[in-house]
């Protein structure tokens, strides 16, 4: 019988059969382990029209539209969200205030774990970030960047890692050989500015890394 999983696996690589212009397929033959294996472009500009046309989860369908990245993408540092809006005027100020104490906002590039910008609240995304992990890993490898900022729930995602942020944010970890930092949540600082001291202090040991890199 055929489980969930199964089901979902099966599902992704029609679909993405779809996305290539494929109308025709047989029935593929699952990995053991399930997993997803996505055969994606080789370059930035066709990566994006591949996010743009996807159509491999729910959030597809209530999207706004598509986010991509913002900023220069040859970057030695990206700011990783979930699913944050970096367009927002207000979230782009708040960005520009915390970062200036490490680097100009304008020579970091922004990108989002999910790829569709909409306002459905729900609060797991397994399933989702399952799927757009792939572009997103697939993205930081054409220009390798040297150090990855990563906010609470993505870099809960991207690490596999549920422990409380205010325990472990602004430390040096690894991910796909590149050094990863957790901050808090933008969204949590902005209701709870007494906050912004410990992201300040966070954003001191960031420093002192990129010193070093």
């Amino acid at each position: 019988m055929m489980t969930q999983e199964i089901q979902k696996e099966l599902l992704y690589i029609l679909k993405k059969k779809k996305l290539l212009g494929v109308k025709y397929v047989e029935i593929p033959i699952l990995s053991k382990n399930n997993e997803l294996k996505r055969n994606l472009p080789n370059s930035r500009n066709e990566l994006k029209e591949y996010v743009e046309n996807c159509s491999l989860c729910e959030l597809s369908k209530v999207k706004e539209n598509s986010f991509f990245g913002k900023g220069q993408s040859s970057s030695s540092i990206y700011l990783v969200g979930l699913n944050i809006d970096f367009e927002n005027k207000n979230i782009y100020l708040l960005l520009k205030e915390i970062m200036e104490e490490v680097i100009s906002i304008d020579d970091i590039y922004m990108t989002n774990i999910l790829k569709c910008k909409h306002k459905k609240i729900q609060k797991n995304f397994d399933f989702e970030v399952e799927q757009c992990l792939s572009y997103f890993e697939k993205e930081i490898s054409f220009e390798k960047p040297k150090l990855i900022i990563a906010f609470a729930d993505a870099f809960k995602y991207m690490m596999k890692n549920n422990d409380k942020i205010f325990d472990i944010s602004g430390n040096v970890f690894e991910y796909k050989k590149i050094k990863i930092i957790p901050l808090m949540e933008l969204n949590f600082l902005n209701k709870n500015p007494s906050y912004k001291e410990k992201m300040y202090q966070d954003l001191k040991k960031i420093k002192n890394v990129l010193e070093k890199i």
